[in-house]
């Protein structure tokens, strides 16, 4: 396989083989990375056409780290070329507007807007992963939503080359979805903002977060809100925080949480997710979809998956 290694690195461009992407997520558990190959600015991101020709010829799958943050890696060694964004940069355009590159990370932006006097971000503090990201997923917390504040994203699309500005309007957002979850093919270069103060109320999701949601190695909330309810609620009615497996266990401060102490499998948390879905399923005839972002052997699947594979999982315990 040297040679894939070496046409990689002819595009010059930052790979690795064999990479341990442990810590590329919040839960931080085991995993690697056959070849992980690094964008660190936007020439590289242009090059991304070629990478995947090459990928193509070779017969070797691609796969976007976009969610990292709230990412479940479910394998040990993915035999793939795992594309991870790391371009960075900011810059200030007119009035409240910004353009950030793709790789920024959201939380560390927000904490550097609201330190300068600029209080939109407030709510954004402590939210993890990376403006593209945020772009695709239309992440948000306690009242703000990426879809609130975005004017426009660079977008190249892989398979034509051709790179255009995106509209708001046209990238389709609901609730953590947008057109770009549907079209892999369009990869965001960089986007532009308008932290212009809203009329209502700003957050500070700093004392949020301290008195209301626990630390640790967690990818935050692990279910979306099934809208009118709340994920969490329906959780602590189960007695979800009773329910513990292997290394990983529900927070007691708040039952949408899966804390990781340190040793958990991705099988335990896939355990332990099942088995509090199924609880409130029985319970309310509702189910739960997760926020979590699971990349199996084969790329991103649903948890619904491992109901029927024939992966072996462990058994959760349950707190008498």
């Amino acid at each position: 396989m040297l040679s894939i290694i070496s046409d990689l690195r002819s595009l010059w461009i930052n790979v690795q083989e064999f990479a341990d992407i442990s810590g590329l997520t919040s839960f931080r558990t085991t995993s690697s990375a056959r070849y992980l190959v690094r964008l660190e600015s936007r020439e590289d991101i242009l090059k991304l056409p070629n990478i995947l020709s090459l990928a193509h010829d070779l017969n070797i799958p691609v796969f976007f780290l976009w969610w990292w943050s709230n990412t479940l890696f479910a394998t040990d060694c993915f035999e793939w070329i795992i594309i991870l964004n790391e371009y960075k940069g900011k810059e200030s355009l007119w009035l409240s507007q910004w353009r950030l590159a793709s790789g920024e990370i959201v939380s560390s932006w927000s904490i550097e807007m609201t330190r300068s006097g600029i209080p939109t971000l407030m709510p954004w503090i402590g939210l993890p992963g990376t403006v593209g990201g945020a772009v695709v997923g239309n992440a948000g917390c306690f009242g703000l939503e990426t879809s609130d504040i975005l004017k426009s994203a660079e977008i190249l699309d892989i398979y034509t080359w051709q790179v255009r500005q995106y509209s708001v309007e046209e990238l389709e957002y609901v609730y953590r979805y947008s057109l770009l979850k549907s079209h892999p093919e369009l990869f965001i270069i960089s986007a532009i903002f308008d932290l212009t103060p809203p009329d209502h109320e700003i957050i500070d999701a700093r004392i949020h977060r301290k008195t209301k949601q626990p630390g640790g190695r967690s990818c935050g909330s692990f279910f979306k809100n099934p809208s009118p309810q709340y994920a969490g609620a329906l959780l602590e009615s189960i007695w979800a925080k009773l329910c513990s497996c292997g290394g990983v266990a529900i927070s007691q401060s708040h039952a949408n949480f899966f804390i990781n102490d340190g040793t958990a499998t991705w099988q335990q948390i896939i355990s332990l997710a099942l088995h509090v879905h199924s609880l409130v399923y029985a319970q309310y005839s509702i189910s739960l979809h997760h926020e979590v972002v699971i990349v199996g052997t084969h790329g991103i699947t649903n948890l619904s998956h491992y109901e029927t594979s024939k992966i072996s999982l462990p058994a959760v315990s349950s707190i008498a």
